[in-house]
């Protein structure tokens, strides 16, 4: 309770003393703490959202706190417009308050339309796919945040809000409206030096997160010096099939001329990568991977593996011969943003093999 407020000017007139006098009053306690009301799911689901126990100091705060996890969890299963009613019930000689959280859950909503407005580059499907709340299901919290995770996680929007707004006539169904904000997905980079062993050095990547609005991402690099020569050309498909396997291919010729230096060595070399992603579940993704290779015009020169280099040409039988390199991995991905995330986590399992072909 505030008791009163004194306002007075600074000696030099500059600014003002502000002073409030409170009283805090009796420290209550909690007395009985209960959960009454419509039980449309498992009263013990609902029990281990209720925190407080008897004998602790009465929080408005965790009242709120506990308040919002009731209608959280009513909402997942599909009661939107649950109400949770905190009644006290106050014993000032005691100092005691006990309470009850009245439950009443309202009718059980599904989702008639989503709507998705603000895409004008990328194609309705490549924002649908990451749905996690469908039309003509059931109302879910859970999975209408999930969805709006998934979308600002493709890293091809600025922000992602969604209202929930009821159906005019009916009481049991609501629409959902994903308002997105695109950004720039593509990039571009250009890079100019020189190096005393490899001259004038010039290299350029170009990159497209969202070509052409589908969600597939295709790059291109190049790189060129008077040691060496780079092309690069990649492709990735998220949802090669409806169900989320991914796609990758990639194609990169490279040639290496150190012959000039002192530990001189030069050869050509043309690879091409595949690998196919497979969700294993909604955070987890399982990839698999092969890279084949040709090298070409092998001159071992005067390296420090020179004998192992001179050695492996004389059991091909020549300069040229064939590498495979196998990959597997396995990535758990819980963050809410892909860039700067504030909640969840990423972990990566990787594991290479290469073997002559």
């Amino acid at each position: 309770e505030v008791t009163s407020a004194q306002v007075s000017i600074t000696p030099n007139r500059q600014g003002i003393y502000v002073t409030i006098n409170m009283d805090e009053g009796k420290q209550f306690i909690l007395g009985d703490v209960a959960l009454k009301g419509k039980m449309v799911v498992p009263e013990a689901e609902l029990q281990e959202k209720v925190t407080l126990k008897e004998g602790e100091i009465f929080s408005r705060k965790e009242i709120a706190v506990i308040n919002e996890a009731l209608s959280d969890h009513l909402g997942e299963a599909g009661y939107a417009f649950a109400n949770i009613n905190v009644i006290p019930e106050v014993n000032e000689d005691k100092q005691i308050v006990d309470l009850i959280f009245l439950v009443d859950p309202g009718n059980r909503v599904y989702v008639n339309r989503v709507n998705i407005t603000g895409n004008t580059k990328t194609q309705d499907l490549v924002v649908r796919r990451e749905m996690r709340q469908y039309e003509g299901s059931r109302y879910s919290n859970r999975e209408i945040e999930r969805s709006q995770t998934r979308l600002r996680k493709l890293g091809y929007f600025e922000d992602v809000t969604v209202e929930t707004l009821p159906v005019a006539g009916t009481t049991d169904q609501v629409d959902l409206n994903y308002q997105i904000e695109e950004k720039s997905t593509g990039s571009m980079m250009l890079g100019l030096g020189y190096s005393q062993t490899s001259g004038i050095v010039f290299n350029t990547n170009l990159k497209q997160d969202n070509f052409m609005g589908s969600g597939k991402q295709v790059d291109f690099e190049f790189n060129n010096s008077d040691t060496e020569t780079a092309y690069g050309l990649g492709y990735r498909d998220p949802y090669f099939t409806e169900d989320g396997v991914s796609l990758g291919v990639g194609a990169h010729y490279r040639e290496l001329d150190n012959s000039d230096e002192v530990t001189s060595y030069s050869y050509d070399s043309l690879a091409a990568n595949f690998d196919v992603g497979l969700p294993t579940s909604e955070y987890e993704r399982l990839f698999i991977g092969f890279e084949p290779q040709r090298l070409s015009n092998v001159n071992c020169g005067s390296s420090g593996v020179t004998s192992l280099c001179t050695t492996l040409i004389a059991q091909e039988g020549g300069d040229s011969f064939d590498v495979m390199e196998l990959t597997t991995s396995w990535s758990r991905d819980s963050r809410n943003r892909a860039i700067f995330p504030d909640q969840g986590g990423y972990q990566q399992f990787r594991a290479e093999m290469g073997a002559p072909g």
